[in-house]
């Protein structure tokens, strides 16, 4: 079967729940991805996220040489299986309670941000971009940090913000831009994402808006 997600939103454009079936991901294991090893040695990085079963995300970090790799944590207890990996990941990009718990640190509001980033690079992470909802993000790459607030957008769909933040952090670094800029770029990709009702927001794209 397809990989399938389903979301329902209120009429803010807010998740209220979901469910997944992510089954046919078990069939990327490791030795499928050790037969492509050879190309992925290629990439400028890896993305990945923690939909990837523990024999997939264990043999990607025993063989990432050097690999820049951005990795979306997906959920609270997906998140779980990147914890024998943290020193590993180059940048990381979770939510608040996904932090937490691989941090292993309580959280009580958003302003704990700070105090997870640095127990997060101190595991090894380093780049963090925590979203924080309509709060914006944290930003820190274990030298800098920021609060980045979120662009004024007329909310419609939060489902693709996330992706849509990580792909534009991973764009920037790749296209040479520094962290602050790539940061900010995530940010714009968020709110674009947000102000339509299409998980994939149309207008983004480097050649600006395709109308």
């Amino acid at each position: 079967r397809t990989s399938t997600y389903l979301s329902v939103h209120d009429k803010q454009g807010e998740l209220i729940t979901a469910i997944n079936d992510m089954a046919v991901l078990d069939s990327l294991d490791a030795a499928v991805l050790a037969s492509r090893i050879e190309s992925l040695s290629k990439a400028k990085a890896w993305v990945i996220d923690a939909n990837l079963s523990d024999d997939a995300l264990s043999f990607l970090f025993d063989n990432y040489v050097n690999m820049p790799i951005w990795v979306d944590p997906v959920s609270t207890i997906k998140a779980q299986r990147l914890i024998p990996h943290l020193s590993k990941i180059h940048c990381l990009t979770p939510n608040l309670q996904e932090a937490s718990i691989l941090a292993d640190l309580p959280v009580n509001d958003y302003q704990d941000a700070p105090v997870l980033a640095q127990k997060l690079h101190e595991k090894g992470v380093k780049q963090l971009l925590i979203t924080l909802g309509e709060k914006g993000a944290f930003a820190s790459d274990g030298e800098a940090s920021a609060w980045l607030p979120a662009k004024p957008v007329a909310v419609k769909n939060v489902t693709g913000c996330g992706d849509a933040a990580i792909a534009a952090l991973v764009h920037g670094a790749t296209s040479g831009l520094n962290w602050p800029d790539s940061c900010d770029l995530a940010m714009s990709a968020a709110a674009l994402t947000a102000s339509t009702i299409q998980t994939n927001s149309p207008l983004l794209s480097t050649l600006g808006n395709p109308a």
